[in-house]
């Protein structure tokens, strides 16, 4: 409430000098309150009395009360009628306060915005870095923020970003130019959001599988087709990945339970043939790659040292 109301100098312990509060700074214009589920049920009391009598007085004052001529505009991201069921909010101010209700859409249900919403946040975190150049997100990139849920909203796409940022400046790829907001830089920020040992192993592919079908519709949408076969790129991917996390072809082959080609010599073979699928599939369907991967693509004699 001191916030709200202000206070005069000695108030309260810390109260050096006379503040003016929410209700002040905003005379003759719009006073927002967020969250306003978030007060106590005698801030709430308070509130109620500044919305009924449109007056009130600073701590500390004892003069006149003062006039609140400002515009009210709260929200909430909770059921308040639940909440006054609850006995977590008052029911009279809830009555107050809903005069004319706006019920904001989810991020998901209005994605055309998403687009500008994501152009906007990335040249504003790149303008409070103090970055130059001309930045911009890659339409692989885009289309990933398109298909990911957004439970949090704009909020939660505002943290993506942040972090797809902090990602791209940090990637010894980009370092020559850290302007373009790559694919690879978004799936990773996204990766901290809910790691996929928590989903667990068939959830997350599951999630790959239709990551697979919604591009096969984009392509016939656009009178091509994506073959069930390039699927097959998927063993490929996942010995590349042992590979990576193991450092080496053999301690991968054994990692994955296929020890018995190391005997006959025969896994070098089957490397070159898991290579050739992920190598079609990255030609039918190109984009970012992730530099451990291309790595391995290019010289795949090397992924045994």
């Amino acid at each position: 409430m001191a916030e709200l109301l202000g206070w005069r100098r000695g108030a309260f312990t810390g109260a050096v000098r006379d503040t003016p509060g929410a209700l002040a700074r905003a005379a003759k214009g719009t006073l927002f309150i967020d969250e306003i589920d978030k007060l106590s049920l005698k801030a709430q009391a308070g509130l109620l009395q500044v919305l009924e009598e449109r007056r009130y007085r600073p701590l500390g004052d004892n003069a006149s009360e003062r006039r609140a001529d400002v515009r009210f505009i709260v929200s909430t991201n909770v059921d308040l009628h639940a909440a006054v069921r609850a006995g977590d909010f008052r029911e009279d101010l809830y009555y107050r306060i809903n005069v004319l209700p706006v019920r904001l859409p989810s991020l998901e249900d209005r994605l055309d915005e998403l687009p500008g919403w994501a152009e906007h946040m990335f040249l504003r975190r790149h303008a409070e870095s103090g970055g130059e150049g001309s930045p911009h997100i890659t339409e692989e990139a885009m289309e990933l923020l398109r298909r990911t849920p957004w439970p949090g909203n704009l909020r939660q796409l505002d943290n993506i970003v942040r972090r797809a940022y902090a990602i791209m400046i940090a990637d010894p790829g980009e370092a020559a130019n850290p302007t373009t907001l790559l694919r690879r830089h978004v799936e990773h920020a996204l990766g901290y959001e809910l790691r996929p040992e928590a989903l667990g192993l068939v959830a997350t592919l599951w999630r790959a599988a239709r990551a697979f079908v919604d591009d096969a519709e984009r392509r016939e949408s656009a009178g091509a087709r994506l073959s069930l076969d390039l699927a097959d790129a998927f063993r490929g991917l996942v010995l590349c990945a042992a590979i990576e996390r193991r450092q080496g072809l053999d301690p991968a082959f054994v990692l994955l339970d296929q020890a018995s080609l190391l005997r006959g010599r025969n896994h070098h073979r089957v490397l070159r043939r898991e290579l050739e699928r992920v190598r079609a599939l990255l030609e039918a369907v190109p984009g970012d790659v992730d530099p451990t991967l291309s790595a391995l693509l290019e010289k795949p004699d090397s992924a045994d040292d």
